[in-house]
C-alpha cells in the first residue's frame, strides 16, 4: 500500500511538471501559425495598387507617336537646261525644232556642245535637208567618236560645212551650210520679231488699261 500511494503522488508530480509545459506549447505554435494569415494577406493591396509597367509603356507610346520628324521630309530635284535649251524650251521655235529631232532626244540633250542657237539650229537643218542622222552631225562637229566606233584617234572639231564634206562627200558642202545657217538666222528673227511683237502688244495694252483708269 505504501508503495502504491508513492507510486501514484509520483506520477502525480509528472504530471503536474508537464501541464505548463503542454499549455506554453499549445499558446506559441497554434495561434502563431494563423497569425501569418493576416500579415500575408495586408501585402495584396500594395501590390495592386502599383502597375508601374502599364504607365510607363503608354508614356512611351505617346512620345514615339510626336516623333518621327523625317516623315515630313521630302526631297525634290529639278533638272538645270544648258543655255541653248533654256532661251528654245517652252516656246514655239524650240518645239519645232523638237520634232526635226531622233524619236526620244530632248531640246537639251540635242543641243548641249554647240556654241549658239545659230550653230545648233542650222545643224538640226542640215540633217534634216542632206537625211544625216542628227548624232553623227553633232559628234563630228564636237569632235566626238561616232556612235557605234571606238576609237583613240583624238578627234578635232569641225565646222558644219565641214562635217558635210566628211559624211556626205557627195554634196555640196560650202551651199550646203550656208543654205542652213540662212535658215537658222530665218527661225530666230521671226521668233524674235514675234516676242518684239508680243511685248509691243502687251505694254500697249497695259497703257490703254492705265489710261482708262485715269480718265
Amino acid at each position: 500500500m505504501r508503495i502504491a500511494r508513492i507510486s501514484a503522488s509520483a506520477v502525480a508530480l509528472f504530471c503536474l511538471a508537464l501541464a505548463p509545459a503542454y499549455a506554453q506549447k499549445g499558446k506559441g505554435g497554434g495561434p502563431a501559425a494563423t497569425t501569418h494569415g493576416p500579415t500575408a494577406s495586408t501585402h495584396g493591396p500594395v501590390a495592386t495598387h502599383g502597375h508601374p509597367k502599364t504607365a510607363t509603356a503608354t508614356t512611351t507610346t505617346a512620345a514615339k507617336a510626336h516623333g518621327n520628324p523625317h516623315t515630313a521630309t521630302t526631297t525634290t530635284s529639278t533638272t538645270v537646261l544648258n543655255p541653248i535649251a533654256q532661251k528654245l524650251q517652252g516656246k514655239p521655235l524650240g518645239a519645232r525644232l523638237e520634232k526635226m529631232l531622233p524619236t526620244g532626244m530632248t531640246l537639251d540633250k540635242a543641243s548641249s556642245g554647240f556654241r549658239n542657237q545659230g550653230q545648233f539650229i542650222a545643224a538640226v537643218h542640215v540633217s534634216r535637208n542632206l537625211g544625216i542622222p542628227f548624232a553623227d552631225l553633232k559628234a563630228t562637229m564636237l569632235g566626238l567618236p561616232l556612235q557605234g566606233t571606238t576609237t583613240t584617234t583624238t578627234l578635232r572639231p569641225m565646222s558644219l560645212g565641214q562635217a558635210i564634206q566628211r559624211l556626205r562627200p557627195s554634196a555640196n558642202a560650202t551651199a550646203e551650210a550656208a543654205h542652213a545657217e540662212t535658215q537658222a538666222r530665218t527661225d530666230l528673227s521671226t521668233t524674235t520679231t514675234a516676242t518684239a511683237t508680243t511685248t509691243a502688244s502687251s505694254r500697249l495694252g497695259t497703257a490703254k488699261t492705265s489710261k482708262k483708269k485715269s480718265e
